[in-house]
């Protein structure tokens, strides 16, 4: 039995019981744990117990939720040791059934406190990344001249292609910072503004290097500047000096017929251009930075904004229908995941099924849906049971029916359902029977056309050939149960131990498999699959057959790669994105998606060899980082692959 100890290191410091399998904390109405405080969300998170394991989920909070000062971004396994930060408070599970006479939370707490003491005597300056893609990254400031950049030549190094070997220096003289970019290739920008010469910065600015966005923490807030009188007198015989350089300018404008007066327009326009481009584009860049923290609001509003500049902007259509769509997918995502933390878990599997594959949401409502169709599959049963008991079998049978809608492979529900048909046989009710298929509930896996002939040659013992006719329909459980009646004096004893060891070995790598495919470790996945994979083909070897599980396991697996090419492709990585593409394409060939994110592939790669020519021609040598790309994207067999080689090679002679 676990508590969860809260403390805020002001006002609070309570024990909460976790009574409930599932506990979500929150603000507001309808939560296990109520915590008035505007720093979290309506419904924060909520923590799952099962079995003597313990998980926190975020619920899409404003502010998220750290576990040891890491923010978690998916389902993660907690400890008595592990410290839950939220909003203003701190959390840890206390077991009730140990003594302790002091806490870790607490003595984080009094250490954040001594920390804010510290900081609020003292300036000091952090960079905070606000980048998904290097969460948690903290740059803290020394006095001093630092720099930051790609390479070890920089005192902060941050591997990003967008950044140059040092690409901005830091300069931090007691209560002021200050920062220069170092001529790098993509420039820096302080509150959407290029840096140009040194610049101060405060409190909360953000700083944008290359693609890379940081936030600045500090106790120095930015203040109106004092002006002396001298400066005064300076500033103002400045702004004289101008105005007469202006009414000079004017008067000989008016004098000088000579003076091209359209080309000056001319240039007005031009710049106006150039203007609007790089607005688009910063936009453009936002709206992408929001659709990765899954902001749909504000990718939609950057989009219509650009929209607005350049109606015929063909790539922003694109990004905005597509933004429209996952934001209609976060609705029924939401809808599900609130079906489910109000234990309504059939409105929850109808909701969550119309989440469509590929879309940011889908892995996340896969999960949901296991845990939903598991929850169903107790109710059903224990409806079932229960009507039998009150003599009521039409409607016990009718519960059984839904349960094997969802699964086939629920093991003590087939005896129930044995028992129920003779009980309305004995009582003279009629009713309409029906059959438990042996494959799986999920039509996106096919049996293969079963050779029962072949598998008796195969294995000749009724008993061994009969469990691997269960295993190969998808249900090892009854594989193993059969097994496990074989005595000891019989004669296939041994030949079923030996089975039952392969089988068990099977299931554990299976069940680890998808435990890390969950949590989106699909190396860690393939690797426990592969093991799985292994064990299949020995026990089926020279059998044209394929399990149904082998089926689920190549499936998951190309889903897998391809959300993370996906990812790799959006975040500009060609070679990973390759990289994933292929595998995901290697197990499952006939997926629609890997053939067209292939294609996508050898359109990139054309694209880059037209643009290497160009470059080449001008004599560019950027062009090499194309041809290196073209290489990394394609196989040698292909076109492109030679030309690139070649045209790499004679640079190097």
């Amino acid at each position: 039995m676990y508590n969860l100890i809260v403390n805020d290191g002001k006002t609070i410091r309570k024990e909460f019981p976790l009574n409930e399998q599932i506990t979500v904390i929150g603000r507001e109405e309808g939560c296990h744990i109520i915590l008035d405080s505007k720093t979290i969300s309506k419904k924060h998170f909520r923590i799952i117990s099962k079995g003597l394991k313990i998980y926190v989920e975020d619920l899409n909070s404003t502010n998220g939720v750290s576990i040891n000062d890491q923010k978690i971004e998916k389902i993660t396994e907690i400890t008595e040791n592990d410290i839950i930060q939220f909003g203003v408070y701190f959390a840890q599970l206390n077991n009730t059934n140990k003594l302790k006479k002091s806490y870790k939370v607490d003595e984080v707490v009094a250490q954040k406190q001594n920390d804010s003491l510290k900081k609020n005597s003292a300036p000091y300056f952090k960079l905070v990344c606000v980048d998904k893609r290097y969460p948690g990254l903290t740059f803290e400031i020394q006095d001093g001249i630092s720099a930051i950049g790609r390479t070890k030549k920089s005192d902060f190094v941050l591997p990003d292609d967008t950044l140059s070997g040092r690409h901005l220096q830091l300069t931090k003289t007691g209560p002021k910072l200050f920062i220069e970019d170092l001529d790098s290739a993509n420039g820096s920008m302080l509150n959407s503004r290029k840096v140009r010469g040194k610049l101060q910065v405060f409190a909360n600015d953000k700083i944008e290097i290359g693609s890379v966005v940081f936030s600045v923490e500090s106790n120095i807030e930015k203040t109106a500047a004092k002006r002396s009188p001298k400066k005064i007198i300076i500033i103002a015989s400045g702004i004289l000096g101008f105005s007469m350089v202006v009414l000079f300018l004017i008067s000989q404008l008016k004098s000088d017929p000579t003076l091209d007066t359209k080309n000056i327009k001319q240039k007005s326009i031009e710049d106006k251009i150039e203007s609007r481009d790089k607005e688009i584009q910063k936009k453009v860049g936002f709206a992408e930075l929001a659709a990765t923290k899954g902001d749909w609001d504000s990718a939609i509003k950057y989009c219509n904004e650009v929209t607005e500049m350049d109606p015929a902007n063909e790539r922003v259509k694109t990004l905005l229908v597509k933004y429209k769509g996952e934001a209609d997918n976060y609705l029924i995502f939401k809808e599900g995941r609130q079906a489910i933390d109000l234990y309504d878990f059939e409105k929850a599997l109808t909701s969550l099924s119309k989440v469509p594959k590929g879309t940011y949401y889908s892995s996340d409502a896969t999960m949901l849906i296991r845990q939903a169709k598991e929850e169903l599959m107790k109710k059903y049963y224990k409806d079932a049971r229960s009507f039998r008991k009150a003599k009521r079998f039409k409607d016990a049978y009718e519960q059984l029916k839904k349960l094997f809608d969802l699964t086939p492979s629920y093991e003590e529900s087939v005896d129930l359902k044995s028992k129920l048909e003779l009980d309305m046989k004995d009582y003279g009710i009629k009713y309409e029977k029906f059959e438990i298929k042996i494959e799986a509930a999920d039509s996106s896996f096919d049996t293969d056309k079963f050779d029962k002939k072949a598998l008796v040659a195969k294995y000749p013992e009724h008993e061994v050939n009969t469990a691997v006719e269960y295993f190969i329909g998808g249900d090892i459980q009854r594989s193993l149960k059969f097994l496990s009646k074989v005595g000891a004096s019989h004669k296939s004893y041994q030949v079923c131990q030996d089975l039952t060891k392969k089988l068990q070995l099977f299931k554990s790598k299976f069940d680890t498999g998808n435990s890390e495919f969950i949590n989106k470790n699909y190396a860690q996945a393939r690797e426990a699959w592969q093991t799985a994979l292994d064990i299949e083909k020995e026990l089926l070897a020279d059998l044209e057959m394929q399990s149904k599980y082998a089926k689920q396991m190549k499936y998951n697996l190309s889903e897998g790669f391809n959300e993370l090419g996906q990812t790799a492709l959006k975040n500009e990585r060609y070679k990973s994105a390759y990289k994933h593409f292929k595998e995901s394409y290697e197990f499952n060939p006939n997926n629609t998606q890997n053939l067209q994110d292939m294609a996508k592939m050898k359109e990139l790669a054309t694209k880059f060899w037209n643009k290497s020519l160009e470059l080449e021609q001008k004599g560019d040598k950027k062009a090499f980082s194309y041809w290196e790309a073209i290489i990394s994207i394609t196989d040698e067999t292909e076109e492109l692959h030679k030309n690139a080689s070649a045209k790499i090679s004679g640079a190097g002679k």
